[in-house]
């Protein structure tokens, strides 16, 4: 991987953070990342999360589903 060292005016920087630390970005490389794949790709979806998607509408369709009790109850026990 090669390391991208970049320069960012100070008004710029201040903006930055204050972004980050709204979002609750942990770190800049992390609110990078974030902002280049978003240049990138747009606010599309990315494939795997499109198709994970289509998977659970389709089990809404032919009725897999559980209510969130169920689901509870599975994890932590029963709630009675």
């Amino acid at each position: 991987m090669i390391a991208h060292p970049i320069k960012i005016p100070e008004n710029m920087d201040e903006d930055i953070r204050k972004y980050m630390d709204e979002l609750g970005y942990a770190s800049f490389s992390e609110f990078a990342r974030d902002a280049i794949r978003e240049k990138l790709y747009g606010r599309e979806l990315r494939p795997e999360f499109e198709e994970k998607i289509k998977e659970g509408l389709e089990d809404l369709k032919e009725g897999r589903v559980k209510s969130h009790e169920d689901i509870r109850s599975k994890f932590l026990g029963s709630t009675e």
